[in-house]
């Protein structure tokens, strides 16, 4: 790691501790803790970290007291993230993750989460949280991205409201236009109802059953509602299609 590297580093550090206005030598603690202790499965195997100077019931208290400033977070991950080739805009994603806490009782604000794997006849649903993650997707294709904000999905929410709250948050701080992509549950009209004013694009995937609505005719002047809608648009019926305004086709490498 050469020197311009390490001070970069030492100043994320800094400014990522400047977001905690409340528990911040702790919550750091628990951070280094987690970069190198990756085996630890409870707070109490976190505090064997030599990176964590606290014994493990401090570590508990931290984060019941802990206050982050989110929003200077943010900013602070957008300003790291990686920008674009030139003449390229940047690619978000955003998906939603499940983590289960069947035995968490006292946990606040559980919900059921999908939950597969499970034994035969039982329904793949088990109380939990549900988390929504959006990323800056790498140049090429790859499991490492690089997280721009992960906010948990509230019982009273969808993972598509709280998609769009994130998108609505970042993409007005980046100084081009950026493409969203999202999985088949963000394809919907709910979802792009809420995002139809952020300064983002999006490709979403549809589900092959969709069924999509032309735009309604003109007005005819005869008597009776005019049409609401104009012709279908069947994603499993190509005869419903007609000519595409674009086209593009690629092959995937890894099939």
């Amino acid at each position: 790691m050469n020197c311009n590297t390490t001070d970069q580093l030492i100043d994320f550090r800094n400014q990522l501790y400047g977001c905690f206005r409340k528990a911040g030598d702790a919550l750091f603690n628990i951070l280094d803790a987690l970069l190198t202790e990756t085996g630890a499965r409870s707070l109490a195997e976190l505090s064997l970290s030599p990176f964590c100077a606290r014994r493990w019931g401090s570590l508990y208290q931290a984060l019941q007291q802990a206050d982050i400033d989110r929003a200077k977070m943010r900013c602070l991950f957008i300003e790291q993230a990686p920008s674009p080739p030139e003449g390229k805009r940047r690619v978000l994603g955003v998906d939603a993750s499940s983590i289960a806490r069947p035995c968490s009782r006292t946990a606040e604000d559980r919900t059921y989460v999908h939950q597969s794997n499970l034994p035969k006849g039982c329904k793949p649903v088990t109380p939990g949280w549900q988390f929504s993650t959006l990323t800056v997707l790498p140049e090429t294709p790859s499991s490492w991205t690089y997280i721009l904000d992960n906010i948990r999905v509230r019982s009273d929410q969808t993972q598509g409201q709280a998609a769009a709250e994130q998108i609505k948050e970042v993409a007005p701080q980046f100084s081009e236009r950026p493409i969203a992509l999202g999985d088949g549950y963000y394809g919907s009209m709910a979802f792009l109802q809420l995002v139809a004013e952020a300064p983002c694009d999006f490709l979403l995937r549809f589900g092959k059953n969709r069924v999509l609505y032309r735009p309604a005719p003109p007005k005819t002047g005869k008597r009776g509602a005019p049409k609401k809608d104009g012709a279908r648009f069947v994603c499993k019926d190509p005869a419903t299609h007609e000519t595409p305004d674009a086209h593009w086709e690629g092959t995937n490498r890894r099939i």
